[in-house]
């Protein structure tokens, strides 16, 4: 941690928090935090502690995701996440210390069926100094066609089903359900979802068919893992820039009513952010 830690001597003001879960963590841990009074307060002492002994400034949850069966997940755990109000707890130990207050912060899931089954929304955003909603993932060589992986908004043509699936509608969800604005961030990935392109007939005799448009919806697979990454259909931003540079048949495009930038050539599509 000292190297990001150590960016404070550059800017005074910057705030580092340590984040705890993840997608690959899933439901692991949170599950027995959550079921009683006493392992939360057993958490929060051991987080404070150990937050305080490495000079950060406070803790992100991120659970992926409470109220999730498919990510092991308890009945429990919509109410259970509720409870881990470390906030208070923290309060009280800067109340003590006459230290600042460590921050509580969480990241969320974008989707609404992920949010009504596992946040009591209203509840949530009471405890937590923000809530960062993960907009991002929404697409990706799970779908076996391109789609782009952070859409700001949605396209008219879409199904029913994804028409929720971008930015602007997931945080237009949280507010619905009762998150203040101003609670609220918008999640940004630094990569991007990267797919080889085929024809209608797929790879067809072991040959690769090329389809001369391409663009949202067209049948395709990952692409080859990044030299840094190395994971099949994701590609770091700065991966996405040297293959620009390299090939010049990779151009980015604008896709207007999404409002974001994709990569597309005649064998490759990437949707990514580069703001």
């Amino acid at each position: 941690y000292e190297r990001i830690l150590q960016l404070k001597e550059v800017n005074p003001d910057l705030r580092v928090l340590l984040s705890i879960g993840g997608w690959t963590h899933a439901s692991r841990g949170f599950n027995d935090v959550s079921k009683s009074a006493n392992n939360i307060k057993t958490f929060a002492k051991n987080s404070m502690k150990f937050l305080r002994d490495n000079k950060f400034d406070g803790l992100d949850l991120d659970w992926e995701y409470p109220g999730a069966k498919d990510q092991g997940a308890e009945p429990h755990s919509k109410t259970g996440y509720t409870k881990l109000q470390l906030s208070r707890v923290f309060q009280q130990e800067a109340k003590e210390t006459g230290k600042e207050k460590l921050l509580l912060t969480c990241a969320t899931a974008a989707a609404r069926h992920r949010i009504e089954a596992g946040y009591e929304v209203e509840e949530v955003c009471k405890y937590f100094d923000f809530v960062s909603v993960m907009t991002y993932d929404y697409h990706g060589s799970w779908d076996g066609k391109t789609g782009h992986n952070s859409p700001l908004y949605g396209m008219h043509k879409e199904r029913k089903k994804y028409r929720e699936w971008n930015i602007n509608s997931s945080m237009e969800v949280w507010v619905e359900l009762g998150c203040p604005r101003e609670k609220l961030n918008i999640g940004l990935s630094a990569y991007g979802r990267a797919f080889s392109l085929f024809g209608e007939t797929g790879m067809g005799n072991g040959k690769l068919i090329i389809k001369k448009k391409s663009s949202i919806g067209v049948k395709a697979s990952a692409a080859e893992a990044g030299k840094y990454t190395r994971e099949a259909g994701v590609l770091a931003y700065y991966e996405i820039c040297e293959l620009l540079a390299k090939n010049p048949s990779n151009r980015v495009f604008w896709h207007r009513e999404m409002s974001v930038p994709y990569v597309s050539s005649k064998s490759l599509w990437i949707g990514f952010d580069n703001v």
